[in-house]
């Protein structure tokens, strides 16, 4: 190990927080710092002892932090609580790094009397650094120019040597990861927007079979580094307390046609990284698009014009408008009247 003060200890939730992580760690170490970061499920035992010391040999600790990451910390033997813990007991320059959203007070709101249980309630009270999506080498920035450049009033414990080979078989597992589950490039972490996923587009199949007027088929594109992908429809804007319709890794689906279901919507998720895309653009069963096309369609197939007209109905059966004008598409065979 080089300086100490350029060594990092990264504490995270493995479950929620692995690419974020990553993240970090590649762009420390691109920058000159020696960084311990474990991507295997700890066990009770030698290695326990190891993560400990690996802590001991290093100046600064940042705890990685994202929705849901403490909420098993009122379990006193989570292995984030003991490393958190214990980085404060050795008075490493603790950096709290939140990502994702994670706010403490909402956090809090999980846990008996709104407190934090052990250390964590210590590392609350600690002056943390943001990590927005779109300001990540920003953040960065930030983070090793204020937060790790702190003097250093602590003692620095050396990692006895012969834990060596495994700390290093450990930070090459870190250097690896992502090539495998994500299907990335090393190096490459920090160049792609890896807290966001994009929004998919919306729109109806076209040309999906006379599956009938009480059904019609659905389909969005579909959006890298998305494991599933939700669908919800509603009966009025916004979408709130909306029917989750479809929940899946398939980029269509089949609707029923119902007086409730007017609206529908759909987003992107990855559950490995625990992120969700931003949702779609909004699709109407009612709108002019969806009910035309399907109409239009068979038309097409019978080869007969197709007249429309509409009328307005309200909150009540009594408040019902007269008809609109009526207007026809396309001149087949049948259209001896207006043709």
């Amino acid at each position: 190990m080089g300086d100490p003060d350029k060594a990092v200890f990264i504490s995270y939730r493995r479950k929620l927080s692995p690419f974020v992580a990553r993240s970090i760690f590649e762009n420390l170490t691109s920058h000159g710092y020696d960084v311990f970061m474990d991507v295997e499920s700890i066990d009770s035992g030698s290695f326990g002892t190891i993560i400990f010391h690996q802590i001991a040999a290093r100046a600064h600790f940042l705890a990685i932090l994202t929705p849901g990451a403490l909420e098993p910390t009122s379990n006193s033997a989570d292995w984030l609580r003991r490393e958190v813990e214990y980085a404060i007991e050795s008075r490493r320059n603790v950096v709290p790094v939140m990502a994702q959203g994670f706010e403490f007070d909402k956090e809090a709101e999980k846990f008996a009397g709104k407190r934090f249980s052990g250390g964590i309630e210590q590392l609350r009270g600690l002056n943390g650094i943001e990590v927005p999506h779109d300001y990540f080498n920003e953040a960065m920035h930030k983070l090793r120019e204020r937060f790790l450049k702190k003097p250093k009033t602590v003692a620095i414990t050396p990692a006895p040597p012969s834990e060596l080979a495994d700390v290093q078989r450990k930070i090459g597992q870190t250097i690896n990861f992502g090539s495998n589950q994500f299907g990335l490039k090393a190096s490459s972490f920090s160049r792609i927007p890896w807290f966001t996923l994009d929004a998919p587009t919306l729109s109806e199949q076209p040309n999906a079979g006379l599956v009938g007027f009480s059904f019609f088929k659905l389909k969005w594109t579909p959006v890298p580094r998305a494991t599933k992908y939700v669908l919800e429809g509603g009966e009025h804007l916004p979408l709130s307390g909306s029917i989750e319709l479809y929940s899946g890794d398939k980029t269509e689906s089949m609707v029923f046609r119902t007086p409730g279901l007017q609206y529908f919507r759909v987003k992107a998720e990855n559950d490995v990284l625990n992120v969700e895309s931003p949702w779609s653009n909004t699709g109407s069963s009612s709108g002019t698009d969806l009910v035309v096309n399907r109409l239009v369609e068979v038309r097409s197939l019978l080869d007969l014009d197709v007249y429309f007209r509409v009328k307005a109905i309200g909150s009540s059966r009594y408040q019902v408008s007269l008809w609109s004008n009526v207007v026809k598409v396309g001149c087949g065979p049948l259209a001896a009247l207006n043709c």
